[in-house]
This record gives structure tokens, C-alpha cells and sequence, in this order.
């Protein structure tokens, strides 16, 4: 069904692709640990979007965060190979390692970048809403290393609220390591916009945190340059 009166959108399918893919990896590293995570260009050229836990690992069941001068954001062509790169600086951050424990729902971030990412990459619009639908068809895009090269890794599912007015979310994407801050996306008006960022699994299930309810209205304020039909306005997904 269309949710909040708007029509159906086209469904989607995992082999759509962008022509340059505003979706990354970030990488942290201090000495010979390296951490590595995903991350969305969003709204500009210099704005990311990913989890609260990107500079952070658990060693002996105890976090440890890096410093953020040891992390890049890192862009790939459609070679894999790396076409842009660039360090950055703390905007936001959904909670700490303790909160997150706590409650999935804090476990976002936004990163400003020191240098503007290229114009030829389209950065992705962030959907908000008042509520996330019962069962929405979405899309996981993920970026991964391999060797010297990137991999663009990209599945469809089905994701829902885990409670009634949520914003921590379950989908049932097969999802790897790495994969941590990879954008769910749906088709609004034409466009694949984010809806939320993958966070973790729980059993056989992921974990994600939706841009709905409050925390929508941060990424508003956060995020500059939104499209103004998606800020404030209510994205129609597939449900049900």
C-alpha cells in the first residue's frame, strides 16, 4: 500500500546503481589495527552520515576509540580503486559506548569532511518521517575493501520497527563486517534516499537506526542543503 497519501513507488532492485557512488569507507587505524566501517555523503560535498561507533572497537570485551586524526573517508570509482580521500571532524554523535549499550537508537553519527568531495559526486537526500511503515521494502549498500580495491556490496530486504514508533529498526539484509553505517534506501519521487544506517545484528536479524520520529528532526538541523520536498515532509515507502 502508499503510506500518508502519496503514490506507490517503483520497486527496487539490487543491481541499481549510481554513477558515482556517494557511498564510502571509513577507515581508522593506530598502528597495525585498522577499523573499517561505511559512510554516505549526504545533503553536500563535505557531510557524512554513519554510525556513532565508527572510531571505536571492542578488544577484551572493553571499547577503545581511536583518534580521529587516524580516519579517512574514502571514496571509490566503479574500478574500485580510490578516487578521493579526505579527513574529518565530528559534527554529531547519536550517544557514547555507554548509551549505546543502552539502546541501539544512538548509535549514529555526522562527520563534516576537511576537504569537499568532488562535484561529480552526488550526494544522497535523507528521508525523514513521523513514523517508520510496518514493512517497507528498502535497499543496504555497503562499501568494502578487498585488497587495494573497493567493492560496492548491495542487497534488498524488508525492514520494520522493532517496537511501535521506534526509531531502532530490524531488516533482513545479509550484511558483513564493515558494513556498519551503511545506508537503508528507499525510492521517493524518482530518487533512492536514505531512510536509516545499519548498525549491528541481532540473531539472524540487523539492526539499524531510522531517520523518523525526533531523531529526524536533528538530521534537519545537522545536515545542510536538504531537498526541501523531503525535509519535513512525509517519503512515501512500500509497505505492506
Amino acid at each position: 500500500m502508499a503510506l500518508w497519501g502519496l503514490p506507490q513507488p517503483l520497486p527496487l532492485r539490487a543491481n541499481q546503481d549510481f554513477a558515482v557512488s556517494p557511498i564510502g569507507a571509513i577507515n581508522c587505524r593506530s598502528g597495525l589495527t585498522r577499523w573499517y566501517t561505511t559512510g554516505t555523503l549526504v545533503g553536500d560535498q563535505k557531510t557524512v552520515l554513519t554510525v556513532a561507533h565508527f572510531d571505536t572497537f571492542r578488544r577484551r570485551n572493553v571499547d577503545v576509540a581511536k583518534d580521529l586524526r587516524d580516519c579517512r573517508f574514502t571514496l571509490y570509482d566503479s574500478y574500485g580503486v580510490q578516487s578521493f580521500s579526505s579527513r574529518f571532524e565530528l559534527v554529531q554523535r547519536g550517544g557514547s559506548p555507554q548509551t549505546r549499550h543502552l539502546s541501539n537508537a544512538t548509535d549514529w553519527a555526522v562527520l563534516t569532511l576537511d576537504h569537499s568531495a568532488p562535484e561529480a559526486v552526488t550526494p544522497l537526500q535523507v528521508a525523514t518521517a513521523p513514523d517508520f511503515p510496518s514493512r517497507s521494502e528498502v535497499m543496504i549498500v555497503a562499501s568494502s575493501k578487498s585488497g587495494r580495491r573497493a567493492n560496492k556490496n548491495t542487497r534488498s530486504c524488508l525492514a520494520w520497527p522493532q517496537a511501535d514508533r521506534s526509531i531502532v529498526l530490524q531488516h533482513s539484509c545479509p550484511t558483513k563486517g564493515g558494513w556498519s553505517g551503511a545506508p537503508l534506501l528507499v525510492r521517493i519521487d524518482g530518487e533512492l534516499q536514505a531512510v536509516g544506517v545499519h548498525s549491528g545484528r541481532l540473531g539472524k536479524f540487523g539492526l539499524a537506526v531510522g531517520f523518523n520520529g525526533r531523531l529526524g528532526e536533528r538530521l534537519r538541523a545537522a545536515i545542510p542543503r536538504q531537498s526541501p520536498r523531503t525535509l519535513g515532509a512525509a517519503p512515501s515507502f512500500r509497505g505492506d
